[in-house]
C-alpha cells in the first residue's frame, strides 16, 4: 500500500532553559480512521511505537489516537503547557495533512472539507504547533509523518487553486536552530508499507537509529536516508532542510557512566578529584580512597589526608584555626534508599522547587538533599541546579554568586546521571563549555 508522498517533518528549536523544572516532554498523535476518507494502515502502528520508544528515551509522553477536531486542539495546548521550562519537547503526528495556500493542515479523524472554508473549523494548522512550542523548552521536536497526497486535497483542488493536490508546503527555516526533514523529496510518493511490516520505511527507519547512544541527529538522518533508499529500491529518497545550530542527541554519547569500563571509571575518578582536592575535611579523602581503591590520585589523597589529620590533633599548630564550613555532595555512587514512596518523594521535590522560586535555596537544597538520600535522581539534579552559576543567573536568585559553586553543581550532576538521569548529562556538557 502506498502512502502517497509522505511527509516527516522534524523540526528542532534553540529554546532557553529553565535550571530546575528541567525534562522531556512529547505528544503523540496517529490517525487511521478517517470518517470520510479511506482507511491508513500504518499510522497507530507508527504513533504507538513511537511513543514507546520516547518513553524509553526518558519522555514524559501523551499519546492520543484517532482524535476529533476539539481532542486535537486540547491536547496540543496541553502539550504547550507542559513544554514551558522543559529541556525538551517533541511533538509526533501520523496521518493525513495537506497544504492550501502555502500552509499545512493536520487532519484529525472527523475532518470533512467540502470546501477550502472548512479547513479552519475542521482542521489544525502546523503553525499552531510551533507557536506552541515557540520559547517554552530549550529543544523543541516536531515529527510530522503526513500523507502530503489524500483524497481531501484531491477534492479541494479540483475547485481551488490554492489547494495542493500533491504535497505539503515546504518548511522553510527563518532562524538558527531548526532541522526539517520529509520522508521523501517534495512531490514524490513515499510507500506507506511494504508487504506486512507493522511502519512506513521512513518511521521504521528512525525507530531503529533513534536510540543508538551518542548518535548526533543529522548523522541519524544520514543513516535514515540510506536505510529509506534501500528498503524502497531508490523510489524514495528523505530530504531535508536546515539551519541547526549545535548538535542534538535522543541518547547522548556516554559522559558520566557507571564504571564498567576503564575509560569512564578514570574519568569519574578525575572528576571526583577535582571536586575535592581544595577541600579542608578528611571525610572527603577518606571517601575518594574507600570509592577508588586504585585511582589515579590515591597517593595525593593519602598525603592529604595524613595532613589534615594531623592538623585535628589536639596542640598542633593548625589545630585551633577556624575554617569556614564547605558543603559537600556525597562522596558514594549511591545513596542509601530510606525509603521507596515516590510520591512522598515527588511532593519534596515540588516544596523544593516553591521554595526556589522564593529565594530560599538554603531550605531547598535541606528538602532536594532528604530526597536525594532516597534513592531520586531528580534530586541530585535539582541540587546540582541550585549551586550551577548558569541555572542561578536564569532563576533571577539574589545573591546567586554566593549561591553559586560549578564545583558542587557538577557533583550532584554526577550523582545524577549515576542513577540514570539523561538530562544531567547535558548539565555536564554546559558547565564543561562555560568552563572553557
Amino acid at each position: 500500500m502506498l502512502r502517497s508522498a509522505c511527509a516527516t517533518v522534524l523540526l528542532l528549536f534553540s529554546m532557553a532553559v529553565n535550571a530546575l523544572a528541567g525534562g522531556r516532554v512529547a505528544l503523540v498523535i496517529g490517525v487511521s480512521n478517517y470518517e470520510h476518507a479511506g482507511r491508513l494502515a500504518n499510522t497507530l502502528n507508527d504513533a504507538n511505537d513511537m511513543a514507546t520508544t520516547l518513553k524509553r528515551l526518558s519522555f514524559d509522553v501523551e499519546t492520543l489516537l484517532d482524535p476529533n477536531r476539539f481532542a486535537l486542539e486540547g491536547a496540543v495546548r496541553r502539550y504547550g503547557d507542559r513544554s514551558v521550562d522543559a529541556d525538551v519537547s517533541l511533538f509526533y503526528f501520523s496521518g493525513h495533512a495537506l497544504e492550501s495556500a502555502a500552509r499545512n493542515w493536520l487532519l484529525p479523524a472527523t475532518a470533512s472539507l467540502a470546501s477550502e472554508r472548512d479547513l479552519r473549523f475542521e482542521a489544525l494548522d502546523l503553525n499552531t504547533v510551533q507557536e506552541q512550542a515557540d520559547g517554552a523548552a530549550r529543544i523543541s521536536i516536531v515529527f510530522l509523518d503526513a500523507c502530503r497526497d489524500n483524497p481531501f486535497s484531491r477534492r479541494l483542488s479540483v475547485t481551488r487553486r490554492s489547494v495542493s493536490p500533491r504535497g505539503l508546503a515546504r518548511v522553510d527555516v527563518t532562524f538558527g536552530g531548526i532541522l526539517v526533514a520529509f520522508s521523501t523529496g517534495p512531490g514524490q510518493v513515499a510507500i506507506d508499507g511494504i508487504g506486512a511490516k507493522r511502519n512506513s520505511p521512513f518511521t521504521a527507519a528512525v525507530l531503529k537509529h533513534i536510540e543508538t547512544p551518542g548518535l548526533e541527529i543529522k548523522s541519524l538522518l544520514a543513516r535514515v536516508t540510506k536505510d529509506v533508499v534501500e528498503e524502497t529500491n531508490g523510489m524514495q529518497r528523505p530530504w531535508q532542510n536546515s539551519s541547526l545550530e549545535g548538535d542534538f542527541y535522543f541518547l547522548p554519547p556516554p559522559v558520566v557512566a557507571a564504571a564498567s569500563s576503564a575509560q569512564s571509571l578514570v574519568s569519574l575518578d578525575s572528576t571526583f578529584w577535582d571536586s575535592i582536592k581544595t577541600s579542608h575535611n578528611p571525610a572527603d579523602f577518606k571517601a575518594y580512597l574507600t570509592r577508588f581503591p586504585k585511582g589515579v590520585f590515591i597517593e595525593l589523597a593519602q598525603n592529604r589526608l595524613a595532613a589534615l589529620q594531623q592538623d585535628a590533633v589536639p596542640g598542633s599548630k593548625s589545630a585551633d584555626s577556624p575554617r569556614a564550613p564547605q558543603p559537600q555532595a556525597p562522596r558514594s555512587s549511591r545513596p542509601a534508599v530510606l525509603s521507596p514512596d515516590r510520591n512522598e518523594t515527588d511532593v519534596m521535590i515540588e516544596r523544593a522547587r516553591g521554595l526556589v522560586a522564593t529565594g530560599d535555596i538554603s531550605a531547598a537544597r535541606i528538602v532536594l538533599r532528604r530526597a536525594y538520600e532516597r534513592g531520586d535522581e531528580r534530586a541530585a539534579l535539582e541540587l546540582g541546579g541550585t549551586f550551577d552559576p548558569r541555572m542561578l543567573r536564569r532563576l533571577n536568585v539574589t545573591g546567586n554568586n554566593s549561591f553559586a559553586d560549578a564545583v558542587q553543581a557538577r557533583d550532584w550532576y554526577i550523582k545524577a546521571a549515576e542513577l540514570g538521569s539523561i538530562d544531567a548529562i547535558y548539565r555536564i556538557n554546559a558547565l564543561n563549555l562555560q568552563n572553557h
